[in-house]
């Protein structure tokens, strides 16, 4: 299918991956370019010996080190606050972790330009990345629900604010996860959350802190308010996806049960698990 011309020029501040910024860059001064443009002309604006370099970055076969991006914005003509989300956007893309990944997004995060066209993308980021907002949103489920930010604030352990309540409520509402009724009472929607690769991984990276955190904050709670067990079992590499599946199962299970039971619940719990190794032996063998 062939790709439709771009009408005006590429906004970095509209991208979250470089790769995909480059290549609609060189789309457009390809297409609208009296002149001419090539990966050749490209690489003498940033004095590149390969002239096919930008071709390599853009197809994901090589990285952008950090002593060529200041290259690469000048060839891109970018200003100099412009120069300063692309060298973040670069190391966002690049990042191998989820934890740097949300290291170079909360750098992005703090350009209002970037903030503005994206706003759904950053108000998902914020619901994962405060645990309240999440319980607010199961809250609205319970039989004696009360939309009363200063009832819900106090209600939550440990409590937050009035504000942070209200603001958790409108960024629901703006992505869609709850919803008014014809009374103009909260309700869930059937909505779920659409984002982009990158911003999923370190949305699930996010909520996962969140609620790890709370659960060891949970081990200071009376012991009739929170069970938590734990095991470490020796286990076949293979038998990995096994166990997975069947906690997976078993979610599901926990979750369609409490579903049944909602308009009698009276409380939010969390429920998490974690499955990890403890050792590498096959990469000390390997070492060998």
């Amino acid at each position: 299918m062939e790709e439709k011309p771009l009408e005006k020029k590429p906004n970095i501040y509209e991208y979250n991956n470089y790769r995909a910024y480059l290549l609609d860059f060189y789309r457009f001064h390809k297409e609208k370019s009296t002149h001419g443009f090539s990966f050749r002309i490209f690489s003498k604006r940033a004095r590149l010996r390969s002239p096919n370099y930008l071709q390599l970055i853009m197809e994901g076969r090589r990285n952008l080190s950090s002593k060529m991006i200041p290259r690469f914005a000048e060839a891109l003509k970018l200003e100099n606050r412009q120069k300063e989300f692309f060298g973040n956007l670069v190391k966002f893309t690049q990042a191998e972790t989820a934890s740097e990944k949300d290291l170079y997004f909360k750098a992005l995060l703090r350009f209002r330009e970037y903030r503005e066209t994206t706003r759904i993308r950053t108000e998902q980021y914020a619901y994962f990345s405060n645990w309240y907002y999440v319980a607010i949103r199961e809250m609205v489920a319970l039989k004696d629900f009360q939309e009363d930010p200063k009832v819900i604030a106090a209600s939550l352990y440990p409590p937050v604010t009035e504000e942070q309540v209200k603001e958790a409520i409108r960024v629901l509402l703006q992505i869609g996860l709850l919803v008014r009724d014809e009374r103009g009472k909260l309700k869930h929607s059937e909505t779920h959350l659409t984002t982009d690769e990158a911003v999923k991984t370190i949305s699930v990276y996010k909520f996962h802190q969140q609620m790890i955190s709370r659960g060891l904050e949970a081990l200071n709670y009376p012991e009739e308010e929170r069970f938590i067990s734990s095991i470490t079992l020796p286990l076949p590499r293979q038998q990995f996806p096994f166990i997975k599946t069947k906690v997976f199962q078993f979610l599901k299970e926990i979750q369609s049960w409490s579903a049944a039971l909602e308009r009698a619940s009276e409380e939010i719990y969390q429920l998490n698990f974690q499955l990890f190794g403890l050792t590498k032996m096959k990469t000390v063998k390997e070492e060998k």
